[in-house]
């Protein structure tokens, strides 16, 4: 399996990976997904979500996926997309969160979600071409509960490591990585997700491809910021 593209947490109002995949849950309970015309062996889910967290409560607040196929009962009921990818296609259009949850965006409250979600928090030691199986220096993570956070602990990659059961990571790694060590708080801003201020506008684009690409990755780039809003205590 092909490394995954990364949801997005935002913490303290900064983007970092998020290497889990709450969104699952919520289609398991509903008993349906979307489905995408065009797919990526990066991105088998289709989508990219943004989570936030507002105090102990964890919300979506974001989320997109290039051609996602609209299903028949919703063609022509769907709010307009803010910003549309051109050409249209029929019956295509951008997944966005309004279009799940029309009634709670931009602050969806997760209280389908009951899982840990790992965060890495530090600089990547070892890529690992499958799935999340890559291995930081730090992690943090938070166990959740019908939404909400019930524990927070912070890793170091070795710790991590043995968590997860990948031995082979710390006897052939670790002990040449001391980095692996570190405190998770010391290094909580080295694995930021940067925005791309260098991207180049995708309508100036006059390839179909590049033109798609470009559109894809200014939208990841706007997820990576927070939503600007608040959640009513």
């Amino acid at each position: 399996m092909t490394a995954q593209t990364a949801e997005i947490m935002i913490l303290d109002g900064k983007a970092f990976e998020l290497h889990t995949v709450p969104l699952e849950a919520y289609f398991k309970l509903i008993g349906w997904r979307p489905s995408f015309a065009r797919g990526s062996t990066a991105n088998r889910r289709g989508y990219v979500a943004r989570w936030e967290l507002f105090g102990e409560r964890l919300f979506l607040t974001g989320l997109f996926g290039m051609s996602w196929i609209v299903p028949p009962h919703l063609i022509g009921k769907l709010a307009p997309d803010p910003d549309p990818f051109e050409p249209k296609q029929d019956h295509l259009k951008s997944l966005r969160l309004p279009d799940l949850f029309p009634h709670q965006a931009p602050l969806v409250f997760a209280e389908w979600v009951t899982e840990r979600l790992v965060v890495p928090t530090g600089p990547r030691l070892v890529y690992v071409h499958a799935g999340f199986g890559s291995l930081h220096a730090t992690y943090r993570t938070f166990d959740v509960v019908e939404g909400r956070v019930r524990s927070i602990r912070n890793w170091n990659g070795r710790e991590w490591a043995r968590e997860t059961d990948r031995f082979w990571l710390v006897d052939g790694l670790c002990t040449n990585h001391p980095q692996t060590s570190d405190r998770p708080e010391q290094n909580a801003e080295r694995d930021e997700v940067e925005t791309d201020n260098d991207l180049r506008d995708w309508r100036d684009e006059d390839d179909f491809f590049e033109r798609v690409d470009h559109y894809d990755l200014s939208q990841m780039d706007a997820l990576r910021k927070p939503c600007g809003q608040t959640p009513i205590e």
